[in-house]
């Protein structure tokens, strides 16, 4: 959907992350845990996977459309290769 909207970069909340995230003592919520992080750090939070870069604001993280795109053509090609093992 980004493509076709000609979109550079994707906005997704934390929400997302809300479901995955382990609780602990110190950070029973997870915006618990990026809070702190974000304190220690200060600012933006930029972090870098092969490459590519996703910044992580307030409430939400920004990456390159690109980066989902090529993300989601490898789970694809991983979902039909695991598939045809099991056929």
């Amino acid at each position: 959907m980004a493509r076709i909207a000609m979109q550079r970069n994707v906005k997704i909340e934390f929400h997302g992350f809300f479901r995955y995230y382990i609780p602990s003592p110190n950070f029973p919520r997870f915006m618990d845990a990026f809070t702190y992080i974000a304190q220690c750090i200060g600012g933006d939070i930029k972090i870098y996977v092969n490459n590519f870069e996703i910044t992580f604001k307030d409430n939400y993280a920004v990456v390159l459309a690109k980066v989902l795109n090529d993300l989601c053509m490898y789970l694809n090609e991983k979902q039909e290769l695991m598939k045809n093992e099991f056929e």
